[in-house]
Parts: C-alpha cells; sequence; structure tokens
C-alpha cells in the first residue's frame, strides 16, 4: 500500500479467492487507492492496486483463458481432476490458477498469462484422456452454471459439524467423516476442526456436495434450536 501511495507502482496480485479480497480491501481501508478485479464475475479474480488517477485495461491483468476439449466419448474429467493435474504437472502452486468452468464436452481455466506456454507445454492429459488445450478470447469464455437455493435450518449449535448435516440432511457422523477426510472448506481454507463455529456470512465448501453459505441467524426456535437461514449453491465449477 505504501509503495503505491508514496511511489505510484502498480500493483497486481495473484488469483485471489473471495476471502482474500476482502481481507485486502479491509487492510486498505483509509488508503486513497483503486482497485480493479478482473474478470469481475469470476470467483477467482486478480486484483490491481494502483493509484487513484490510474485507469485499468483488460491486458493489465495478464489474464489468458484456456480451453480443453477431449474425447467425451471415453470419459470425462472433472474440475478436481483438472485443477490437480496442472497444479502436479507443473509444479505450480494455486494462485497462478483462476476458475475453472466446465460445459458443453469442455472446459475452461484462467492462468497467470506470463506462464500460458509452460502450462501448454506441461499439461498433455488429464485421466488417461489426451487432450487439446489452446488460448481463447476471454470473449468466449463459458457461462458458470450456477443453482441455489434459501432454506431455514435448525441446529443444536453454531458448529461446523452440526451445519453440515442440518444443511445435507446427513448424520452428524458423517459430516464428522467429511470434515476429517479434509473434504471440507470454510472460507476457502482446508477445516479439520469438527467444533469449529460458524459465523453470519462464513462459506463452507463440501467436495462433491456443493457450498453452503451462511446468511443469518433468526434466533431460537420452540424446543431451543439455532434456526440459520443458509443458501446451498451447487455449481459446475466447483473449488
Amino acid at each position: 500500500m505504501r509503495q503505491v501511495e508514496d511511489k505510484g507502482y502498480l500493483y497486481l496480485t495473484y488469483f485471489l479467492n473471495p476471502r482474500e479480497r476482502e481481507i485486502l480491501e479491509n487492510v486498505a481501508n483509509g488508503h486513497f487507492l483503486k482497485f480493479f478485479f478482473s474478470p469481475k464475475e469470476a470467483e477467482y479474480a486478480r486484483v490491481i492496486i494502483a493509484p487513484d488517477y490510474y485507469e485499468s485495461s483488460l491486458e493489465d491483468f495478464e489474464i489468458s483463458l484456456l480451453e480443453i476439449t477431449y474425447p467425451n466419448k471415453f470419459g470425462s474429467i472433472s474440475h478436481r481432476q483438472i485443477l490437480g493435474t496442472f497444479i502436479h504437472e507443473t509444479g505450480l502452486q494455486r494462485r497462478e490458477i483462476g476458475d475453472i468452468v466446465t460445459g458443453n464436452g469442455k472446459a475452461q481455466i484462467y492462468v497467470n498469462s506470463k506462464l500460458r506456454d509452460y502450462f501448454l507445454d506441461k499439461v498433455k492429459e488429464i485421466n488417461h484422456l489426451a487432450l487439446r488445450i489452446k488460448e481463447i478470447p476471454l470473449s468466449e469464455r463459458i457461462e458458470a452454471e450456477e443453482k441455489s437455493e434459501t432454506l431455514t435450518i435448525l441446529a443444536s449449535s453454531m458448529r461446523l459439524d452440526k451445519i453440515i448435516s442440518a444443511g445435507l440432511t446427513i448424520s452428524r457422523n458423517l459430516a464428522v467423516n467429511m470434515i476429517q477426510s479434509k473434504r471440507i472448506k470454510v472460507n476457502y481454507t482446508e477445516m479439520e476442526r469438527n467444533d469449529f463455529t460458524l459465523q453470519d456470512g462464513d462459506l463452507i465448501s463440501i467436495r462433491g456436495h456443493g457450498r453452503i453459505k451462511i446468511l443469518r441467524q433468526l434466533g431460537l426456535s420452540k424446543k431451543d434450536k439455532i434456526k440459520v437461514e443458509i443458501e446451498k449453491i451447487d455449481n459446475r465449477k466447483g473449488r
């Protein structure tokens, strides 16, 4: 922040998730800076921190969109397989990769444009399926399909295992197993504590089951259960 303010530097971040962007904006509170997010509709986005006189262009974000096609009559590839392969084959970190969207028998992945050729050279197959990967214009991106519903659930407490159990209508033991099997993230961070206390606004990502967002607590029921309004989200991007 000081470098941008004092020296007029332009700073481009890695791909950040919404929680990281929220922290960034909180840290910057009071600084007379501009923030630009791209792609604006994406979950993982790069951020430009700049002096207040700066005007951004899309090229400044250094993002490339790669399209993956494969012989889908022989099998399919999931978001998790794509992300795992791109990280494993290149040895790079998650922060160099943005959203992954699947649909219409193909997949698209946002990457740091400076590493585009490295990704193209290293990734040749996923799930034993030969791939064809090419860069395409950002204007040809697939719009992610997302379905959500707002529900009110009853839980004995705001513990992570209790909310997952109520939100998915499963036993608490199964919810605990999901947590201990490292299938749960809270606000994009892997969580292994069954007794972690959730707050309004927290986002639970459950591998294979979508996500649950805590909207607000609505007080107690007649049987002293906590009434919690949640949003259940099912999408094709996965996290």
